[in-house]
């Protein structure tokens, strides 16, 4: 049964992207014009695609934030691609240094914002991200264009496509509801950069014309809510999580040191309310008075932070760092010469 599950998964999965392998490229300028349900938009500038195979956190997040940190040229100007997944508000919307204000989170979701703040990049949002790529082009005609979790969303034509593979993925690779695959391992291919967990290079099996870099994601360093205190590693805290991978937060916690006496988990994305910011509180008050919660989740909880005060509960953040192993500077490598290829300026 499991096999028989797997393979009627699967050929829906290859009938998609036989027909995204078919379908005509469009320069970015003709969506509107567009009828066919498959197509591929191109751009005359640099488009990277970063995503993953299966469903849930493996970390693009982050991996977004080091590229246009440390591997793309900081003298591009760039746009970041977003779903805006589960985000309150409907319709497509830009975040920029213009509009950012504390409702910015029910336009733009959790993952936009969080990149935002972290890269002060614009971030074109919609539900339909090739839509999100139409509107960033038309407005701001960036030099390089980031698309968010974009391997499955082929209506996009990228020149750099980069691949995160975690250890679930290379070491239980099944569809649901027997693992997280959107897509099989094979369909690997497509990607330019290959991203495996440090030791793992070993695993997968490459092409020639791909590349196969390891990496690790590392604690960052703990900060409050208020800049006001300094974490306590002799005190105990509730760990605070809305993501998909909360087993890692956990272990990033204890890699840093932090004692924990609870955990208090909600769903990927959550969006939350006063109701639920009033059930951390009380939660919080029975065990401690200190939360550690995620960059992601405190996005969300920042507008609540009053009632935290107000309850002197302090409110500490830990963010994770993104960290590819590339001694050789392969990324950097291929980045020059796509960008030296489509006559872009480059420092």
């Amino acid at each position: 049964m499991k096999f028989i599950c797997q393979n009627i998964y699967d050929y829906f999965i290859r009938k998609r992207n036989s027909s995204f392998d078919n379908a005509i490229i469009s320069n970015w300028e003709e969506l509107p014009n567009i009828k066919e349900k498959y197509f591929k938009l191109s751009y005359d500038k640099l488009t990277v695609c970063v995503g993953n195979l299966s469903f849930g956190g493996t970390g693009k997040t982050p991996l977004i934030a080091e590229l246009i940190n440390n591997y793309l040229p900081q003298d591009l100007s760039k746009c970041i691609i977003e779903r805006g997944y589960k985000k309150y508000q409907k319709g497509d919307y830009f975040l920029n240094s213009e509009n950012i204000d504390e409702n910015s989170i029910e336009f733009a979701g959790d993952e936009a914002l969080m990149l935002f703040e972290k890269t002060k990049i614009p971030v074109s949002i919609s539900k339909k991200k090739y839509r999100a790529y139409f509107n960033a082009i038309n407005k701001f005609e960036p030099e390089c264009i980031i698309v968010d979790d974009g391997y499955q969303h082929r209506w996009i034509l990228p020149d750099l496509n980069i691949l995160i593979l975690d250890e679930k993925t290379i070491k239980k690779p099944f569809y649901p509801p027997f693992g997280k695959l959107r897509e099989s391992l094979q369909n690997s291919y497509r990607a330019n950069i290959i991203l495996v967990p440090k030791g793992s290079k070993n695993e997968i099996v490459i092409s020639e014309n791909q590349i196969c870099l390891e990496f690790e994601i590392l604690p960052g360093k703990i900060y409050s809510s208020t800049n006001s205190d300094d974490i306590s590693k002799s005190k105990k805290y509730i760990a605070l999580a809305g993501i998909a991978n909360p087993n890692r937060f956990i272990q990033t916690l204890h890699d840093n040191e932090i004692q924990l006496i609870k955990s208090l988990f909600f769903s990927d994305h959550q969006v939350y309310k006063i109701k639920d910011i009033n059930k951390i509180i009380n939660f919080t008050k029975v065990y401690t008075s200190g939360i550690i919660t995620t960059e992601k989740d405190f996005v969300k909880l920042r507008k609540f932070s009053n009632e935290f005060v107000k309850n002197e509960i302090s409110l500490f953040i830990q963010p994770i760092e993104f960290k590819i192993i590339d001694e050789n500077n392969q990324l950097k490598n291929i980045i020059e010469e796509i960008l030296i290829t489509k006559n872009i300026k480059a420092l």
